[in-house]
């Protein structure tokens, strides 16, 4: 499920929009992608919101939880499940799209304090919570972008940048503590964990420095536009070649985080999910993968313990 979720982002999100106009000749290529990208993001959508819905109703089933956490997640999850459906038959009007990264910003700044709670899980707690945070302040700054673009305030709009700038912060903070608390104490899977997204992280950026030097190689083109639109906007108060790394680090370490040994299932995939929106919770595909995230740290905070998760990987 990870994988088609992390799929659905790059061919739907990034790879499809980098083609458009890119180069002449390509209708062929451009249509077969977007029929496949189309494919992933449905399979992400249906997958993803039939496993929300198993989850949530084994999070009711939890007598360990408190009653009110169980009686407030889920209408809450509800009214995200059933916005994110309309999602599939258009696209969603702006606020409603803000609206949904601020419910899914709720549920996971919700789901972090149950999770907290348990020592075995503090760490997937804490990294929710800052993801909550992030998809918060992610929306707050796009809102304030949409204000300042109509009634043309600069200073506005800079106060949309510092919120995308503290949300930025906020991810990159989770990936760090993830990365603690999935090499649960090794210093090899620790040193893997950083140094896989960041290599992926400097890569990319370096091939966007390289693209603008030289403007005339297409495959450097490609690259610097698909980074462009793995970016958010307002874009956050962060030189590019830092922003770029970041973002593409945070994509690599979310793949990583799937099938890096040491933890039980949930733990995996609640991390693998909860770095992939990166505060881009307005996107339907990216707010699903957030309660996803969600709801699986706060049953390996339960059942983490008791030794009664499963192991296997999922996807």
């Amino acid at each position: 499920m990870g994988v088609v979720f992390w799929s659905a982002l790059l061919v739907s999100y990034v790879t499809v929009p980098a083609l458009h106009g890119w180069l002449s000749g390509l209708g062929s290529l451009i249509t077969r992608v977007e029929q496949g990208g189309a494919f992933l993001s449905q399979l992400a959508v249906v997958t993803g919101a039939a496993l929300a819905f198993w989850l949530l109703i084994t999070v009711l089933s939890e007598s360990q939880l408190g009653i009110g956490f169980r009686i407030g997640v889920a209408p809450l999850v509800a009214a995200l499940m059933t916005t994110i459906a309309a999602s599939v038959a258009g696209p969603l009007a702006p606020l409603l799209s803000l609206g949904l990264s601020l419910l899914a910003a709720f549920v996971a700044v919700a789901s972090s304090w149950p999770t907290i709670l348990r020592p075995h899980a503090r760490g997937l707690g804490l990294c929710l919570g800052l993801v909550g945070t992030a998809s918060a302040f992610g929306a707050a700054a796009r809102l304030l972008a949409l204000r300042a673009s109509s009634d043309a305030l600069t200073s506005l709009f800079s106060a949309a940048r510092v919120m995308a700038t503290v949300a930025l912060v906020c991810c990159a903070l989770a990936w760090l503590l993830g990365s603690l608390w999935l090499a649960r104490g090794r210093a090899t899977r620790l040193a893997l964990m950083l140094a896989v997204p960041a290599a992926v992280g400097l890569a990319t950026a370096f091939a966007v420095l390289r693209s603008a030097a030289d403007p005339a190689s297409p495959v450097s083109v490609l690259v610097s536009r698909m980074v462009t639109e793995l970016g958010r906007h307002p874009q956050p108060l962060v030189g590019d070649f830092g922003r770029h790394a970041l973002d593409a680090g945070l994509v690599a370490a979310a793949l990583l985080a799937l099938f890096t040994p040491g933890r039980p299932l949930y733990g995996r995939a609640a991390m693998c999910f909860l770095l992939l929106p990166r505060g881009a919770t307005d996107i339907p595909l990216l707010a699903l993968a957030l309660i996803i995230a969600a709801l699986s740290g706060t049953l390996h905070a339960v059942r983490g313990a008791q030794g009664t998760e499963p192991r296997a990987v999922p996807g």
